[in-house]
């Protein structure tokens, strides 16, 4: 399994484990091409206990190990998980491995509502729920940290009146709209917010360690398997 790119090695920003984030990178080639050369060190061998499918969720599953870790947990918090995604799984599984008190996610897909549970979330609420208090019941406090993992306007928004005086918010959506952030109401929180993206090379690598003990089963994120003859369509498509 190989990271999208690998930094030049030598920049400062390689050097603070942010290979991606480089201004100069190696890349890998397209990964629909029949042949790559990736680094070594950007690359994780993949043991004969998993496949080609398994390695593929390596890279989505990293970044919420990345995004909890730059947030500083340390275990025992409650979390909130606004949406139930890619992202949103991988911030559930972490934050379930990392030793969250009690998770919850918010989401409008019912579908992927038994995604989340079986990766550790201890609840699934309704994003637009009609009763305001359901997420604080769940969680059985107010969030110390809150992801928000599904990138529309006005959803960080949410995510800071959600969480703890002091809490944390962790951008994970990757909204690529202005969003009418109100600083007034992060100051009366002391809000932490945090923009995170990618992973380090160790990251990587250590996201590949349970899938080998079995301790996740992250296909269960595949929500369809396609023919690679039908991959433009389904690009256009979405």
């Amino acid at each position: 399994a190989c990271m999208p790119a690998s930094g030049c090695g030598v920049c400062q920003v390689c050097r603070e484990g942010r290979p991606i984030l480089c201004r100069t990178p190696r890349l890998h080639g397209g990964g629909f091409a029949d042949y790559m050369t990736p680094l070594a060190r950007s690359t994780v061998v993949l043991p004969r206990s998993l496949s080609f499918a398994d390695g593929a969720l390596v890279e989505p599953m990293a970044c919420g190990l990345h995004a909890l870790r730059q947030a500083g947990m340390r275990g025992g918090e409650r979390v909130l998980v606004l949406g139930a995604g890619a992202m949103a799984a991988a911030i559930t599984f972490w934050a379930r491995a990392l030793g969250a008190a009690a998770i919850v996610c918010a989401s409008r897909s019912a579908r992927r509502r038994e995604v989340v549970l079986a990766l550790g979330a201890d609840a699934v609420v309704g994003l637009e729920a009609e009763d305001p208090e359901a997420i604080g019941r769940a969680l059985g406090g107010p969030a110390d940290i809150v992801a928000e993992c599904v990138g529309k306007p006005g959803l960080l928004n949410r995510a800071v009146a959600e969480v703890r005086v002091g809490g944390k918010v962790i951008s994970m959506g990757m909204c690529s709209h202005p969003e009418p952030l109100i600083p007034a109401a992060c100051a009366y929180k002391e809000a932490q917010l945090y923009f995170p993206v990618a992973y380090s090379e160790a990251e990587f690598a250590e996201t590949a360690r349970p899938f080998d003990a079995g301790r996740s089963h992250p296909y269960i994120m595949v929500s369809e398997v396609i023919p690679l003859e039908e991959f433009p369509a389904t690009i256009e498509a979405l």
